[in-house]
């Protein structure tokens, strides 16, 4: 029974570290994709200009747009937190696969303490998920009204491209009119020379664009908030939110008793090979000095036996 769990153990800790592994891979790589693709950010300038010039710009073209306005207003801190957990993920997924693979204790140990470390921030998120998130809507407020002020156009050809594209989709999912109030478009730049007071994705009917210039509650979603609709729908995955996290706590804390059970049996399977090896040694010495004995005693005797034999000449 206590092999069978030790080897479970090892393929659980085998398979867990290599999805732990191939996960980090793909979030160090994003961080290090989003770094770089912020520096080649014209692409949306240039875009533009083919459009503005006469150009026939893809679907292709304009989704593209829309992830560079988008990656625009992307907080730096957000792409740095990405390659950190990449690179912590993929210290602990080494240190697990050493440990298992290698037969190394103390490698285990430590995967173990990380696993701890984990968890504590686990809760650590969750904590600040849940007493901070009037601070977590604060912030996406700013990152959003950060893209109207930036990329969002008030008279768009359709749905628009870029974030103008994105803003506008969420808009007409949602039902809703800016991201607080429809009074978030007096940033944008185009506000003044549009003569709009609301984009025609805030209104009941696209066809009917007279809500642009005269809103009302009827012919428009002026009063309803796009982040108070959305914050509702978030709001809905509560529960499976919290059944993640323990599922994901359960997970961290298989894997240490794991770590702990294979780093022991480890520990004393050493500890056991040392004690063999200092046996046999102390063994093959104690026979060597009983052989050395041997040879001593019958010098002795045949000293004693020329001794007396001298004596009888």
């Amino acid at each position: 029974m206590n092999q069978f769990l030790l080897f479970l153990c090892k393929i659980i800790l085998i398979i867990f570290n290599f999805i732990l592994f191939v996960v980090s891979i793909v979030l160090i790589t994003l961080g290090v994709g989003l770094a770089e693709a912020r520096n080649i950010l014209v692409g949306t300038i240039v875009t533009r200009l083919m459009r503005d010039a006469g150009f026939h710009v893809t679907v292709e073209d304009e989704f593209v747009e829309m992830g560079l306005d988008l990656l625009s207003i992307l907080p730096a801190e957000v792409i740095i937190s990405i390659q950190i957990v990449g690179g912590v993920l993929l210290a602990i997924a080494i240190s697990g696969i050493l440990g298992a693979f290698c037969a190394r204790p103390y490698q285990l140990y430590i995967h173990a303490l990380l696993m701890f470390v984990t968890f504590v921030f686990l809760m650590f998120l969750m904590t600040q998920f849940i007493t901070e998130a009037e601070f977590t809507r604060n912030y996406m407020i700013l990152i959003f009204r950060n893209g109207l002020n930036k990329s969002y156009t008030m008279k768009p050809v359709g749905m628009g491209t870029g974030f103008t594209f994105f803003f506008n989709n969420i808009q007409s999912k949602l039902n809703c009119c800016g991201v607080v109030n429809y009074t978030d478009f007096n940033i944008t730049k185009d506000f003044k020379s549009s003569h709009l007071v609301v984009p025609v994705a805030c209104c009941v009917n696209f066809n009917v664009t007279d809500c642009t210039k005269l809103p009302t509650s009827k012919n428009s979603f002026v009063n309803t908030s796009c982040m108070a609709a959305g914050w509702k729908k978030v709001g809905g995955f509560y529960d499976k939110i919290l059944l993640t996290v323990l599922v994901i706590s359960v997970s961290l804390f298989t894997i240490m008793f794991c770590d702990i059970l294979l780093g022991k049996h480890m520990s004393d399977e050493q500890k056991e090979h040392k004690q063999q090896k200092g046996a046999k040694k102390g063994k093959h010495k104690g026979g060597q000095g009983k052989h050395k004995d041997g040879q001593d005693n019958k010098k002795e005797h045949q000293d004693k036996k020329k001794e007396h034999q001298n004596k009888n000449k």
